[in-house]
């Protein structure tokens, strides 16, 4: 079955739909790599890197003109964390979704009549193919098995922090990097 988060970026129609849905997936990335950031694990130091890179992407959507201001879907896209998901799985099904969303913007890049949506796709799709060099490489040197899905995610209807200049979008992936990221020795 197909997950929803997958099939809401496959489904989006128009490029309001893809930055709604790709900025979704980015959050979503976000909120299943955090709980696996195990700094004894091999994978850490690809996790810290990919949590930055998901950070990156979405605030490059931030930027976009035609991104809505709240969140387009009303099926569940939001956060739920797994529980007892290893690394490697949480790593393979994050690096199978960079491809998706990196496909996604680069073809609303082609599309987008906005030069400011036309950037914003092009950064935030360079920020999923980062993930999955990151993450994918290692898993599948040759490329995904297959595609493979998120957790269901809880949607959300607050309003979506803009990022008015590269600058502000910036000091977001910071705040994001810094909350996502942060682990202390046990």
């Amino acid at each position: 079955m197909m997950d929803t988060t997958q099939q809401h970026l496959q489904e989006a129609d128009g490029l309001a739909a893809v930055l709604d849905a790709a900025y979704g997936a980015f959050e979503g990335m976000l909120s299943v790599i955090n709980p696996v950031q195990d700094p004894a694990s091999d994978l850490f130091a690809a996790f810290v890197m990919a949590a930055a890179s998901a950070a990156n992407g979405r605030n490059a959507l931030a930027l976009a003109p035609s991104l809505p201001g709240h969140p387009l879907a009303t099926t569940p896209i939001g956060q739920q964390l797994w529980s007892g998901e290893s690394p490697e799985r949480v790593a393979e099904v994050v690096a199978a979704l960079s491809t998706l969303i990196a496909e996604r913007l680069t073809q609303a890049a082609a599309s987008a009549p906005d030069s400011g949506d036309q950037v914003a796709c092009r950064n935030a799709a360079q920020s999923a193919r980062e993930i999955y060099g990151m993450l994918g490489a290692e898993l599948w040197p040759r490329g995904p098995r297959s595609a493979t899905s998120l957790p269901r995610l809880v949607a959300t209807s607050a309003p979506r922090p803009r990022a008015t200049s590269p600058t502000a979008a910036a000091s977001m992936s910071r705040k994001s990097l810094t909350a996502s990221s942060t682990w202390s020795p046990s």
